[in-house]
């Protein structure tokens, strides 16, 4: 039996209830602070200190061998302000302990962004339409697993995968305005991971890492702070329906920073 754990709270304080040195792998897309609709808007202060904060949570968190794929932008922002959202993320992860191994360019083959021009032919100021995204890749204290476990990966796909460019189409999604295609925390999980490890996305939204992770028997835990999402993750992943075989044990939790 393998378990999902949904945790409804702020990252920081969903982050404490997590156990030293108990999570395998982590794989996120965090908000970007630049405006979208399901993001609360903080100050540039403090989200520098949300993104320190939580990457060394992650420190914590990860046991020695344990990794992280941090899905990030190279920049976000509009024609006046350009944010260097990938350099801020790389300078959290490093400056909490944490190594970067390598980087993944995810090649976004329907991303949409085909209308915003700029100077529509002209070189008074034309605007770079985003079609890339970047996987930061990187670990805790050691790379080589310090265990040997049950690995779940094709020789075809381990061929595939371990190439830096990753084409896959952008997810489309009722729940979430936001959320990545399952193809990305489905290869990061077969590459990086045993069966029965533990999966964490501190920043869960839709989901897509916990019913992953349950799909290809691997443990899980989310965080995410909005009540509503949760609840749509809990009806998309199956807390409510439970599984024939209760292979999966499913847990919810609802946390305010004044319980801890």
């Amino acid at each position: 039996m393998v378990f999902c754990k949904l945790i409804c709270a702020d990252v920081r304080d969903g982050m404490r209830t997590i156990e030293d040195g108990s999570i395998d792998l982590v794989i996120t897309s965090p908000p970007y602070n630049v405006g979208k609709e399901y993001e609360v808007g903080v100050s540039r202060e403090e989200y520098t200190e949300m993104i320190f904060d939580v990457c060394k949570e992650f420190k914590r968190v990860l046991k020695p061998d344990g990794r992280f794929c941090c899905n990030v932008p190279f920049t976000m922002g509009s024609h006046s302000v350009t944010r260097l959202v990938m350099w801020e993320w790389e300078t959290a992860l490093l400056e909490a302990g944490l190594t970067i191994r390598d980087y993944i360019v995810w090649d976004q083959s329907n991303s949409g962004n085909d209308t915003a021009w700029g100077s529509w032919k002209s070189a008074s100021s034309p605007w770079l339409r985003h079609k890339a995204e970047v996987l930061l890749i990187g670990y805790n204290e050691q790379w080589k697993k310090m265990h040997k476990g049950e690995s779940s990966i094709s020789s075809r796909d381990f061929t595939r995968w371990t190439l830096d460019i990753w084409t896959m189409a952008c997810a489309r999604s009722k729940f979430h305005p936001a959320v990545f295609p399952e193809e990305l925390p489905r290869r990061c999980i077969h590459l990086f991971s045993y069966v029965g490890d533990v999966v964490l996305d501190p920043f869960s939204g839709a989901g897509t890492t916990l019913k992953v992770a349950r799909d290809l028997r691997r443990n899980s835990i989310g965080i995410d702070q909005s009540e509503a999402y949760c609840e749509e993750s809990k009806e998309r992943i199956g807390f409510c329906q439970g599984t024939i075989d209760n292979s999966v044990k499913f847990i919810y939790e609802k946390i305010s920073g004044e319980e801890l």
